[in-house]
């Protein structure tokens, strides 16, 4: 999940992620009546359920105004919208919600007290073969053999990641590893898999449909990136990343050699060394010419309106990537000790607090100035 981080004091660890709670995450209900829960926050919505199961923190409507809260909507009091009326539908804070199925996809009220529908990705039941079907967001959870997928929750440390970073919860964001279903994170198989027995890393392959058409041909954006489409519509000119680190050409096998070609994603806008989002991770981001750093994400601007940062706060909003996160927490997971932000020692950086004005970077507190995957 997208989270805090800090460079630490140790010499041999240059930075690690923070553990931050989410603001708002809870498990409940599809939908009153029906039986199947959200164990997380679901980033996407099934067409089949007019997307009524998604519990993502998008709060924009498609045409880029903010949502109002459905707790101080009076138009939503007025037609019995409340979270008392509609409690499995998860009505918090002004996140994109179809409590009734009244509309196609998700939408909200807007301070004028109209309402608005909110570009929220779907679950597909299918796959795209040109990704090795990773974009996959069904709910098969049985294998081609006839076996029960195991959770992803107990094998996230059985996950061959290579050189991934992200952990825990990301997995959940990004490539959807939510309770038992098939899924093809890090496209680290030929078609969507999952693990199936609990004693072993023993896995099979499942069968899912080839979606009819190009997933990936979005509206081209040469400004922004979409944030219900991860930045994956951004076809702009940035090439750097957000530490400031040079991009590697699409096209170049050096220093990182890599499957994601121009030839083999032509619908990706995969030009000369911009920041792209081919794989579905949760930003635009690119492979670096740095030989020690693989790849990084970078700062590319979100289409939607961006919320306002709040002075302070425990948790950090999903939406945000945590970027509205102001408390107090200056040790990583591990445990180690954060470097002051002000500090070049033990470990040169350039996220300086005067040149990073709007992300908080107090001493040696957690922050997420590169709107990096996880804190």
């Amino acid at each position: 999940m997208a989270c805090r981080w800090c460079y630490t004091t140790s010499r041999l660890t240059r930075w690690e992620f923070c553990d931050i709670p989410h603001c708002g995450v809870d498990s409940t209900p599809l939908l009153d009546g029906m039986n199947h829960t959200v164990t997380h926050r679901r980033q996407c919505g099934s067409r089949s359920l007019s997307q009524a199961d998604y519990r993502g923190d998008i709060a924009f409507s498609a045409n880029g105004n903010k949502c109002d809260k459905w707790a101080y909507s009076q138009a939503a009091r007025k037609n019995g919208h409340t979270p008392r009326n509609f409690p499995s539908a998860c009505l918090v804070g002004n996140f994109c919600r179809n409590p009734d199925l009244s509309q196609p996809q998700p939408w909200c009220y807007l301070s004028d007290g109209t309402t608005a529908l909110c570009d929220v990705p779907d679950c597909k039941d299918c796959g795209t073969e040109s990704h090795q079907k990773d974009d996959c967001r069904g709910i098969k959870s049985v294998t081609t053999s006839g076996k029960t997928c195991q959770p992803w929750s107990s094998k996230f440390d059985q996950l061959d990641m290579s050189s991934q970073t992200v952990e825990g919860n990301g997995k959940i964001l990004q490539w959807g590893l939510e309770a038992n279903f098939c899924r093809n994170p890090f496209s680290l198989r030929e078609t969507v898999w999952c693990f199936v027995d609990e004693n072993s890393t023993a896995w099979e392959c499942c069968l899912v449909e080839d979606c009819q058409g190009d997933s990936s041909a979005l509206r081209a954006n040469p400004t922004c990136g979409s944030f219900a489409y991860s930045q994956r519509d951004y076809r702009g000119s940035v090439n750097v990343t957000a530490s400031g680190r040079t991009c590697q050409a699409w096209s170049s096998q050096t220093p990182h050699a890599h499957k994601h070609s121009p030839l083999n994603l032509v619908s990706e806008g995969l030009e000369g060394n911009c920041c792209r989002n081919p794989t579905g991770k949760s930003l635009a981001w690119c492979f670096t010419t740095d030989e020690d750093q693989h790849f990084e994400f970078c700062d590319v601007p979100f289409c939607e309106q961006d919320p306002q940062i709040p002075e302070s706060t425990d948790c950090g909003t999903l939406a945000l990537r945590q970027r509205d996160h102001r408390g107090d927490v200056n040790q990583t997971e591990s445990g180690l000790a954060c470097q002051n932000w002000l500090s070049q020692e033990p470990h040169p950086h350039s996220f300086l607090p005067e040149q990073h004005a709007s992300s908080g970077l107090e001493g040696n507190k957690c922050r997420n100035p590169d709107r990096s995957e996880k804190a």
